[in-house]
């Protein structure tokens, strides 16, 4: 009965899940450049460390592992913060169309357009084009999965600036100090 209304929320689903798989592809190349940088700045302590001995395997576990620990972090704060505000979703949209309100009416005051027409209040959720509210479910096997596709992403993402890591020669290193 109401198909074009489903069809817009599965294809509303489908457009979500693709702007975050985005966000998560961006956050692991920033992953990846941090990683980048790290290498950079301690090439002279991977030098010490290979020139005393250290394993090229070992040197680049240390910066998958660094990359892994900075996903996870990332993964942690940023589930609980969406998860947060996925749970009150509707009470900031809320929030949000009172501020607005209150701004919009202060203008229409100061302005002058009181006296021309009446003030209209601002939806962000019109009903008759959308669900008055949104409903939310959030599922922990969900963020479970998102968490370590996220820490996953972001040790893949190490992977490369690891194995740079493990390349370096220390005499080389040691030449440019």
């Amino acid at each position: 009965l109401e198909s074009s209304q489903y069809l817009s929320f599965l294809t509303t689903r489908n457009l979500m899940l693709f702007i975050m798989f985005l966000i998560v592809l961006v956050a692991s190349v920033t992953v990846s450049s941090a990683m980048i940088m790290l290498v950079l700045e301690k090439q002279a302590e991977i030098a010490i460390l290979k020139s005393l001995g250290g394993q090229p395997a070992g040197i680049a576990m240390v910066f998958i592992l660094a990359g892994g620990v900075t996903g996870t972090i990332g993964s942690l704060i940023g589930l609980t913060a969406g998860a947060l505000a996925a749970l009150r979703v509707n009470d900031i949209i809320g929030g949000i169309e009172w501020l607005g309100n209150l701004v919009a009416a202060a203008w229409w005051q100061v302005s002058g357009q009181a006296a021309q027409h009446p003030f209209e209040a601002i939806r962000i959720l019109n009903p008759a084009f959308y669900l008055e509210r949104i409903p939310i479910d959030v599922r922990l096997p969900d963020l479970l999965v998102m968490g370590g596709l996220t820490v996953f992403l972001s040790m893949l993402a190490s992977f490369f600036p690891a194995r740079r890591a493990a390349r370096l020669r220390p005499l080389q290193i040691f030449r440019k100090v």
